[in-house]
This record gives C-alpha cells, sequence and structure tokens, in this order.
C-alpha cells in the first residue's frame, strides 16, 4: 500500500514537471549553446527494506540513460540499466542471486547488521553524467 501512495506522489511530481516541460525558454536567435549540465534525479526510497528486494522510484529529469547498482558488504544486487524519458518514474527492485540471498540472511538472522549502498548514474544524450548515493539498512 506504501508504495502505490508513493507512486502516486511521484506521478503527480512528474505531471507537474511535465506542464513547465513545453514552454519555450529563449528565441531560437540567441544561438544554441552546447549542453554541459548533468541531468538530476529524484530518488524515493525507505531507509530500511527487506534484503529479498530494495525497490527504488528514481525519476530522472532528462531524457537519457539509467544505470542503477548496489552492492551490500560483498554481496552484490544486479544491476538495473534503463534508457529514460525524463520526469517519469522509474521502478526499481534490485536483488541479489539466491546463494548469496541465502548467505545474507543469515548473516543478518546472526546478528550481524548491513546496508545496500546504492549508487544511482543518470548519463544525458549529451554525455554529462552525475552519480547519486544512498543507504539503505537491511532486514533479513
Amino acid at each position: 500500500m506504501r508504495r502505490r501512495a508513493l507512486f502516486a506522489a511521484v506521478a503527480c511530481v512528474a505531471a507537474g514537471a511535465l506542464g513547465l516541460e513545453g514552454q519555450a525558454t529563449g528565441s531560437p536567435e540567441a544561438g544554441t549553446s552546447a549542453d554541459t549540465k548533468p541531468p538530476s534525479q529524484t530518488i524515493f526510497a525507505s531507509s530500511r527494506q527487506g534484503v529479498r528486494s530494495v525497490y527504488l522510484l528514481i525519476t530522472v529529469h532528462e531524457r537519457g540513460r539509467l544505470t542503477v547498482t548496489a552492492e551490500a558488504g560483498s554481496y552484490r544486487f544486479r544491476s538495473y540499466k534503463r534508457d529514460v524519458v525524463a520526469h517519469i518514474p522509474n521502478e526499481v527492485r534490485l536483488k541479489l542471486s539466491a546463494s548469496a540471498l541465502r548467505s545474507a540472511r543469515k548473516a543478518l538472522r546472526d546478528g550481524k547488521r548491513m546496508a545496500a549502498v546504492v549508487k544511482s548514474t543518470a548519463r544525458d544524450d549529451a554525455g554529462n553524467k552525475r552519480t547519486y548515493t544512498r543507504r539503505i539498512k537491511l532486514k533479513p
């Protein structure tokens, strides 16, 4: 239920941003300049999640490519790579392999504390990139 509410909130923010995108920003005679500004992102994620699947909602505010990687200790999650459209939320689910999941859950049950370090990199069509990092505490 919380994920649906979160997704609805992001959709409202994206709809508002889309209304601004169609407005003209300058005259065509002013000259064109190269795009040197890296794309920004909005990331919604719970700070504490289960180790089975780490869930994020990521909105990139410029068209391009989104790459999300994560690791928790020595365990690496499968990466997420997609071409993205500006201002549209992307549901990202990161999972461990079966053997890594068994090991990580056993370690968490035995009292070890673990956090996933999630890195989200957005690259626009001009080649500019920006990386955001988020830390998520894991539970069994």
